[in-house]
Order: C-alpha cells, then structure tokens, then sequence
C-alpha cells in the first residue's frame, strides 16, 4: 500500500477522531475494506482507501498517524494477525495491540447513499466557513455551539457576536442546527448534502462523507442585532496593511489552540493598534495609521483568521458612539461585535 496515499485518506477524518476520548474506541481510527472511519460519538466521517486492506480492525489513531508521517518509505504492507495490525516499511517493523477494542459503536453508523441527494448552492460551504468563526465552545450554551441554517440564511452566536450569511438559493425547508466540529472536516467542494431525523450528512466532491449529530433546542433570535446594522453611520476604514499586520500575530500564535487566538483592536483617534499576547512569555503590538481621524476611541478582539476572512470582502467597519456594536457588512455577509468605548 501506498502510505502518501494513506495518510492523506487517514487525515481527512482525523478532526472526526476524538483526541482526549473518554472511551478508548473514540480515539481510533476504524479500518473496513476500503474505507477508514472517525466517529467520536458526536461526528463521523469516512474516506476511501486507495486499495482495500481485506479486513476490519480499531487501531489508536495518534500513534498510527505519527508512524505513518514518519514512515521513511511510501511502499508498506500492513496485515492483521491474531490480535495485532502490523505494519512493514523496508527494514521497519511496527505492531499494534487490536484486542480489547469494541467496533459496535463504529459499526453501527447507518452511512447513507447521498449520491442521490440534493446538492447545496455554490455558496453553502462558503457561508458555513465565514459564520464558524462566531460559533460558541461553552457547551452549557446549547445551540449556540452549532451553525444554524434556515430558510437561506446561515447565523452562528456566541452570545457576544453575530455572523449572518445569505445564500442565493434556499439550502432547507426545516431548520437545523449542525454541530461547528462537522464544518472543520468539510474542505473542497460539497457535491450533496441531507438531514434526516437523526443526523445531517454531506458528501464532498473527493469522496469523504461526514455527518453528525443536529444539536437540539431552539435557537435564539438574533435579528434584533441584525436589525441595528442599518443605523451604524460611522465608517471607518482598516488601512491596507491589516493584512500584514494579522499574519504576523497569527505566525506568533502556534502554541495557542486555535479557539483561544484572538488579536485585541483598539481604534482611537486616528490610529489603529492591534496587540497579541498569549498572557505569559510574548507580546506583540503595532499601531497603523488611519485615513482619517475619529472622535472617539473604542476596542474589540477577534479571531486572527476570522478578520483576514472578512478583510477578504471588506476593509470597512460600521459603528455609531454609543451604541455597542461594531459591524462588517458586504453583499450577502453581516459580522457584528460588541465593542467597548471609552
């Protein structure tokens, strides 16, 4: 077997494998003829395996991967004996203990045909990337850790900011809330996607099918804040070199998970300053220059990527002294923040 090939297989449904599982099963990767399976009891995704092994066996996914990784050929033989999946690569050597794992839970999952599905808009997979940013990791939030979709409108939350998102076509006739851990897996092309009365599924354009739990409860209304967004009448213009500046703070954030980076924006006069910190052993701060001047001074924090994303549509910010919300607004895409004056 190819191991190039492999990996690339393995990897794209690694996020779908639990890192810190509270049972054993969750933290493997589960091998079926010609697919390999991740399933942490909340989101599953499957990918074809460029040749089939001919057996069904649980392997621990993060050893396996860093073997894989740092395999010095491409061509492996990997077999199952007795109890162990033993992998060969020139004068390596590898063995791995496969008793004592139960494939019920990975078994169980009812994988779906999608092929004949509907397909979603061009702009779907486009809408859930820009509003996963505003996504909740507090689990005792509810809903507010999922992607809402209804009608044609994506909005996410976290009780501080909002992102709306409005596709072209309709994407549901029922509302559905998709867990934001499923979107991470989603890279390419969508080619169909379905949800059904227990789980939403899509299939990608390079064979992978995911799918996942919808989480349950009703969604809070948020147009409300929507709604403001047409009286923010300042505007303010984020010089060309955010770009630059963003990269190098996010370039200082490797050693921070990727839900806790935020770069601190602090607006006054007619400055700008961005500032990183990971509160310990760095800080980084660089102040750039305005078009024009501002009356007041006002801060908000945000995720490195997330403003590069929206920087992508619009380098113009809304906002309005003393009303609390900041927003990004383009064609079909509103991002709103609380914000602080001083």
């Amino acid at each position: 077997m190819n191991r190039t090939q492999l990996l690339e297989a393995v990897k794209r449904v690694l996020l779908a494998v639990d890192s810190r599982p509270a049972r054993p099963e969750m933290g493997c990767l589960y091998f079926k003829d010609d697919v390999v399976i991740g399933f942490n009891g909340l989101i599953g995704a499957r990918a074809k395996l460029s040749e089939p092994l001919g057996f069904d066996v649980l392997v621990p996914a993060e050893k396996f991967v860093k073997l894989l990784t740092d395999l010095p050929t491409d061509d492996i033989e990997i077999q199952l004996t007795e109890e162990q999946l033993e992998i060969k690569a020139g004068s390596l050597k590898a063995t791995y203990a496969t008793a004592g794992y139960d494939t019920a839970t990975h078994t169980s999952i009812e994988w779906p045909d999608l092929a004949g599905a509907p397909a979603p808009p061009e702009d779907f997979l486009e809408g859930l990337l820009m509003c996963k940013f505003t996504v909740s990791n507090n689990v005792a939030k509810g809903t507010l850790c999922g992607i809402n979709v209804e009608n044609n409108q994506i909005i996410t939350s976290d009780g501080y900011r909002v992102a709306s998102f409005h596709s072209k076509e309709k994407l549901t006739d029922e509302q559905v809330v998709i867990p934001s851990t499923l979107i991470s897996l989603l890279s390419g092309k969508i080619t169909n996607w379905l949800v059904t009365d227990k789980n939403v599924w899509f299939a990608m354009e390079d064979g992978l099918v995911a799918g996942g739990v919808p989480l349950v409860g009703g969604y809070p209304d948020v147009k409300p804040f929507l709604e403001q967004v047409s009286s923010l009448t300042k505007k303010i213009e984020f010089p060309a070199e955010t770009l630059a500046t963003i990269k190098l703070h996010a370039d200082q954030m490797g050693d921070i998970i990727d839900a806790d980076r935020e770069v601190k924006v602090k607006i006054s006069e007619d400055q700008i300053s961005f500032t990183s910190t990971d509160g310990a052993s760095w800080n980084v701060e660089r102040l750039l220059k305005l078009g024009r001047k501002i009356d007041a001074e006002l801060t908000f924090s945000i995720h490195p990527q997330f403003l590069t994303d929206i920087l992508s549509k619009t380098s113009e910010m809304l906002c309005e002294p003393g009303n609390n919300i900041a927003a990004f607004r383009k064609d079909s895409f509103v991002y709103i923040t609380g914000i602080e004056w001083a």
